[in-house]
């Protein structure tokens, strides 16, 4: 029983790599929808082993001609923001299990760091004898 389940989730993922393309969109690679904060967006396609760094790298090397007035001196500074967050230049898309063979929207920003995660601010007061945190 454990091997028929086996071999039909191995036909089910083979019948999901053999589906022929939609709107021209590979079903193995990963369609980001890149939006500048000008409104100008452009698609590209990306392995789900593409990280953050290696996407910014690949829309500085292929820069939109209608993008021209907001390109940037270099590719380090261009940061996606998927979901609200930032992501770091190591996160993979396979990482974010976005899913193959459909568009995924991101945001491209040029920003020179990485703001810092939300962190809560702790403070720990001793009043006589006892002791009394405070979380903000």
């Amino acid at each position: 029983m454990l091997i028929k389940r086996n071999s039909e989730y191995q036909i089910s993922i083979k019948r999901r790599f053999e589906l022929m393309p939609k709107a021209g969109i590979l079903v193995y690679k990963i369609n980001l929808r890149l939006i500048l904060v000008s409104g100008k967006t452009k698609e590209f396609l990306f392995s789900p082993n593409d990280s953050a760094a290696d996407i910014a790298k690949h829309v500085y090397d292929n820069w939109p001609m209608d993008w021209e007035e907001e390109q940037v001196s270099s590719p380090s500074i261009l940061r996606l923001i998927y979901q609200g967050r930032f992501l770091h230049g190591n996160v993979t898309l396979g990482a974010l299990k976005l899913p193959l063979g459909k568009t995924t929207v991101m945001h491209l920003v040029a920003r020179e760091t990485l703001p810092e995660p939300n962190s809560q601010e702790v403070q720990v007061f001793h009043t006589g004898s006892s002791w009394r945190i405070w979380m903000r």
